[in-house]
């Protein structure tokens, strides 16, 4: 009886996330999909977009370098759903995340561990008017967010917790790394 209940929850949870996959500018990842799978709908966002990530945990193997250009009345969201949604990176070699250019988009309820920095902004491009919110960074080598050689401005970083940032030993251990390639941070 407990095994019918529980088949039934979790039936029922796929069919919401389903149901808002269908309804246009929806996408859904959980961590059950091959990292190929959730990996290209990140790199499909446009603007209007929105991802919802099943809580859980993302092992990540190579790099996720992200665009998004979401307009002002068309952002980008990128939203943990149910609990924190945990991108993690066992090796130092990469970060967990780079948003490589990006406008008008908000990124919440994520935690990014490991890697050699937890978020990097700006590497591809400029970054403008993002919305971090409700993010735990953790456990990186380096420094939780850096800021790339492009032009970071009008950006929020709302209740975002950084914390054990580089491995004891190793790395410099920067909270936040912001200006220090390119004084260009606004």
């Amino acid at each position: 009886m407990k095994m019918h209940a529980i088949t039934v929850m979790i039936g029922l949870y796929h069919v919401m996330y389903f149901i808002a996959c269908v309804q246009g500018g929806n996408l859904f990842i959980d961590p059950g999909m091959m990292e190929d799978d959730w990996r290209s709908r990140f790199l499909a966002l446009v603007a209007g977009d929105h991802l919802s990530v099943a809580p859980g945990t993302y092992t990540m193997t190579r790099r996720l370098g992200l665009t998004l250009l979401g307009t002002i009345d068309q952002n980008i969201t990128i939203e943990g759903m149910g609990g924190m949604a945990t991108f993690y990176r066992p090796l130092t070699n990469q970060n967990v995340w780079d948003v490589d250019r990006g406008e008008y988009f908000q990124i919440k309820n994520i935690e990014l561990v490991g890697g050699s920095s937890g978020l990097n902004l700006g590497a591809g491009g400029n970054i403008s008017y993002g919305i971090f919110k409700n993010m735990k960074i953790s456990d990186m080598y380096y420094s939780g967010v850096v800021h790339g050689i492009n032009v970071v401005q009008h950006c929020q970083f709302l209740k975002v917790e950084i914390f054990n940032r580089a491995v004891v030993g190793m790395g410099s251990g920067h909270c936040f790394l912001m200006g220090s390639v390119a004084p260009s941070v606004k």
